[in-house]
């Protein structure tokens, strides 16, 4: 006997579930509705309760409430049993008849009805006295209409026991929710166990604004949070859920839903913040709009974008020189994709953000999207500061072109010969080949820099045709052997060096530390590593840069309290050995972080195509030499001026 025979699909109403997918409009004795089936003008679907069963009559799908959800969500019949068995909130346990393919399947089911009851949580919390200063932050600060917080659902978590006590209860008094245990709470992906003898599982979200992530689907998959306002500064401004068999952050956008809202004219709209994305929301409504997770989206996530009938994304991003080039490298990667960038060219004045510049009052009237190469060409002067007499006009677009050549090509180390990636179309790849190379137009060029340019021109109109004649599987080799080479080498510099704000904290705390950097090595800071991220930050990766970026505030910090130690009194007794342990650790990663950003940086420049430059030449002479200084210094520093300090007395 089937599934299918003993299953009593009556029970499913047809009409209860067809209304979390379309809007029902009553006439007469049933329901109406847009189909999802076919191109609909009109709403040519009925939906019967008296029949419990659905038709259109323009298409002539029919069916009741099982076979709506397997032909709408295009899954097998098993999963849509279960998909309307949840969206009726019928226990769980009462599928016991029903063979799932995996276990997988059925926690991923179990986790997306914890979610919407967590989020049912947050929602009620926010809208408590305790969630009252939360309320207010979103809509005085934020400026977030009510219709906006309950449409995406955002809530507050308080501190405390409250949602373990609320689980509890659910768990006892509901037999929907029996499926709850310590074993599963620690795989949602937002709880986690303390250390120690108690082992107390506890909400990684403590005294958070919490924003649910749905699926395409409208599922709630997982949970963002922001710490309520600049309190807790110690605390990370942005805390996600762990990845869960439902929640993989770099394959994700915010607000996914609206994927469904896409047609082939329309404009995607691509944010930074989620509160940029809520602020564009207020001010144009039916605009598509979706925000990155963090700081990065992996090649899933593009293929995702690629999957839509547009293929016209907007980049909205900080309006900073980190938000500048993240734009830059967004632009990069949509080529691989044969996507077509553009970006909104906002006037922030002194704001940093969308979401501040709506905040401050400002009349915003929103300008039409630009042309990602066009937008270029009337700001690269902007995208970073120079400060290394080499980067001359020239050098600065040379390195934005092959930046973005890079989207579409990729070098065979070993030969330094160039290929077209094999997913990229021929026509695609030479009409963007032909638009990054005008980006030469925006600058004076000298008859021998147009040849060199020229030159380097014909390598990569060669590699396209190339592909050509080239067979699909000597490509995709190529592909897998650029891939191992990349594998074997660090990608980041932040796993190696991730100890040094840690370390710097520790002697911001100690006044005699400070006293004695302050007093004796003064001289202990080199200007060549920000120097060289900031002159090459397009080749560094993005979890380096938000690195790199927080570095330099700690380090600010840290400069600052030196100044201030510099004048005061330093105690020290006769015969006394200095302690210089934490002082050692942080200049030998200084200094060790500084070569190898410098290295970073010249490998960045080596893959240019186009060595003939003069301003190349000079430039890689100039980093042989800083780095023989940066030796010399380390070297001074450590096993000298270090060495005495210990024996100061």
């Amino acid at each position: 006997m089937s599934q299918k025979s003993y299953l009593d699909r009556k029970k499913y109403k047809v009409k209860e579930v067809i209304q979390n997918y379309l809007s029902l409009e009553k006439r007469g004795r049933n329901f109406w509705a847009i189909c999802p089936f076919h191109d609909d003008t009109r709403a040519s679907l009925s939906v019967s309760e008296e029949k419990n069963i659905f038709k259109c009559f323009s298409c002539g799908v029919t069916g009741d409430a099982i076979s709506f959800v397997m032909k709408k969500e295009n899954i097998p019949f098993n999963e849509a049993v279960f998909k309307a068995h949840t969206l009726l909130k019928f226990p769980i346990e009462q599928l016991s008849s029903i063979k799932f393919n995996s276990k997988d399947y059925l926690f991923k089911q179990q986790l997306i009805k914890f979610n919407n009851f967590v989020s049912e949580f947050f929602i009620n919390s926010l809208n408590s006295e305790e969630g009252g200063e939360a309320l207010q932050y979103l809509k005085e600060e934020r400026k977030l209409s009510d219709f906006l917080i309950q449409k995406f659902k955002i809530g507050f978590s308080p501190a405390g026991e409250k949602l373990m006590n609320s689980i509890e209860q659910i768990r006892k008094i509901s037999e929907e929710f029996k499926f709850i245990s310590d074993e599963f709470l620690l795989k949602t992906g937002i709880f986690s166990k303390s250390s120690g003898t108690s082992e107390k599982i506890f909400p990684i979200f403590q005294n958070r604004i919490v924003f649910p992530i749905f699926s395409q689907n409208q599922e709630i998959i997982g949970f963002t949070s922001r710490r309520l306002g600049n309190s807790n500064l110690s605390e990370a401004k942005y805390i996600h859920s762990r990845e869960t068999l439902l929640f993989k952050k770099a394959n994700l956008l915010y607000n996914l839903p609206e994927i469904n809202r896409v047609s082939e004219d329309s404009f995607i709209y691509l944010f930074e913040g989620i509160f940029d994305l809520l602020s564009f929301q207020l001010i144009s409504p039916e605009s598509i709009c979706f925000a990155l997770l963090g700081s990065e989206m992996s090649d899933n996530g593009f293929r995702l974008l690629t999957k839509l009938p547009s293929k016209k994304l907007v980049i909205i991003m900080d309006n900073d020189q980190a938000g500048r080039n993240a734009a830059l490298k967004l632009f990069q990667k949509m080529l691989k994709y044969e996507l077509n960038s553009h970006i909104l060219p906002i006037d922030y004045g002194n704001n940093k953000d969308l979401s501040e510049l709506y905040c401050s009052g400002s009349l915003i009237q929103l300008p039409k999207p630009v042309d990602y190469i066009e937008w270029i060409q009337g700001n690269w002067r902007d995208l970073w500061k120079k400060e290394e007499k080499y980067i001359t006009d020239i050098i600065s677009v040379n390195q934005i072109v092959h930046f973005l050549l890079d989207g579409l090509f990729q070098r065979d180390q070993r030969t330094q010969k160039i290929f077209l990636f094999s997913d990229i179309k021929y026509d695609f790849a030479f009409l963007q080949l032909s638009r990054i190379f005008s980006l030469y137009d925006s600058i004076e060029k000298t008859q021998f820099e147009s040849e060199i340019i020229e030159r380097a021109k014909q390598k990569y109109i060669e590699a396209i045709n190339v592909k050509a004649i080239l067979p699909q599987e000597d490509s995709i080799e190529i592909e897998i052997a650029s891939l191992r080479r990349e594998l074997s080498t660090p990608k980041d510099l932040t796993g190696e060096f991730s100890k040094i704000v840690e370390i710097i904290q520790k002697l911001r705390e100690s006044n005699r530390d400070l006293q004695l950097i302050s007093q004796k090595l003064s001289d202990w800071e080199t200007p060549f590593l920000f120097q060289y991220f900031e002159n090459y930050q397009l080749g560094f990766s993005e979890k380096e840069i938000p690195f790199f970026l927080e570095l330099k505030e700690v380090i600010a910090n840290f400069r600052s309290d030196l100044i201030v130690q510099k004048t005061k009194y330093l105690s020290l007794q006769e015969g006394e050995e200095i302690e210089v342990s934490s002082m050692k650790d942080f200049f030998e990663l200084y200094y060790s972080l500084t070569e190898k950003t410098i290295r970073k940086a010249l490998a960045f420049i080596k893959t240019w195509s186009t060595p003939e430059f003069p301003e190349k030449k000079q430039i890689i002479e100039q980093i042989d030499q800083d780095l023989k200084d940066v030796k010399q210094k380390y070297a001074s520093l450590i096993c000298r001026e270090l060495e005495e300090l210990k024996y100061l007395t």
